[in-house]
């Protein structure tokens, strides 16, 4: 009976932690490759590496990232993503992270508009500060249908001179309402949640190798509830690498593997932590009542 109880415990203590918590959306890739560079060489002709949406073009789409959301009719209004590159200084020294990194070097903040507020498990959401690079229109799309369409994609820029703009960027560093960067010197990106509840957070520390200005950061494995971002203890998920893939599956070693989507965008349900503590509070009390008996 102990031994049982003890059990009972012990799992619902895992449940409860933080780490029990599965994030809803998640950083998918974000591009690392330096303005002046190309994908995997400092000149056009140095690779044939191409993204799978620009092609070969110098600075790979500019400043970019992915999410994908991992859980059913999610409400991402009010969410925040707070970035920072923190080993960025200026010639003079100054530190973008203010010295103590307590302040966010810039701050995406998704509106209240009814576009966040049902998404669907296997959506891809691309943020692009740009919204064009080379011949590529980056302007704010949101197509999206469920069936032959999961990607969403807005530009910040666009948004900026938008009345009611779908994200607003505040950029501690420039202070011009737009923009916000992304480089390989530490980049960091936070998730938080209407609740100012911080759900997901990963950087250059989750990636196994240091990121140079040539590559993007991308997770490496089917995306899902279950990816651990920050840290070391990650499971080896985030790797750099110089495949990619702006608005689609990413894809690894050469381009032989490619993560896959079907089992978000099959409409399996997935418990809700919450659910699940319910269900072992219920079966531990039952299972002490049978005892008694």
């Amino acid at each position: 009976m102990k031994n049982t109880v003890f059990a009972c415990l012990l799992a619902l203590g895992v449940l409860a932690s933080p780490a029990a918590f599965a994030a809803d959306v998640i950083v998918n890739e974000w591009n690392a490759v330096g303005s002046s560079k190309y994908l995997d060489g400092d000149d056009f002709a140095e690779s044939t590496k191409a993204d799978s949406y620009f092609g070969r073009i110098q600075g790979n789409g500019g400043n970019w990232f992915e999410l994908v959301v991992t859980a059913q009719n999610v409400d991402m209004r009010g969410w925040e993503i707070r970035w920072a590159e923190e080993k960025v200084e200026d010639g003079d020294g100054t530190d973008h992270w203010y010295g103590d990194g307590t302040v966010d070097q810039g701050i995406l903040t998704f509106s209240n508009d009814a576009a966040w507020s049902n998404l669907q498990a296997g959506t891809i959401i691309t943020i692009s500060e740009q919204t064009s690079a080379d011949v590529f229109d980056l302007s704010t799309d949101m197509s999206f249908d469920g069936v032959s369409d999961w990607w969403m994609h807005v530009s910040t820029l666009d948004e900026a001179s938008q009345g009611s703009p779908l994200i607003t960027a505040v950029n501690n560093n420039s202070g011009v309402a737009g923009e916000f960067s992304v480089g390989n010197d530490d980049q960091l990106w936070a998730i938080y949640d209407a609740s100012d509840v911080e759900i997901f957070r990963v950087g250059e520390d989750s990636v196994d190798e240091k990121i140079s200005s040539k590559e993007v950061a991308k997770l490496e494995g089917d995306p899902s509830t279950s990816i651990v971002g920050l840290g070391e203890d990650n499971g080896g998920f985030y790797n750099d690498g110089t495949s990619s893939t702006f608005g689609a599956a990413n894809s690894w070693s050469g381009g032989t593997l490619t993560q896959d989507f079907s089992a978000l965008r099959g409409g399996a349900a997935v418990p809700e932590p919450t659910a699940a503590l319910l269900m072992l509070f219920g079966a531990c009390g039952l299972l002490g009542l049978r005892r008694r008996g």
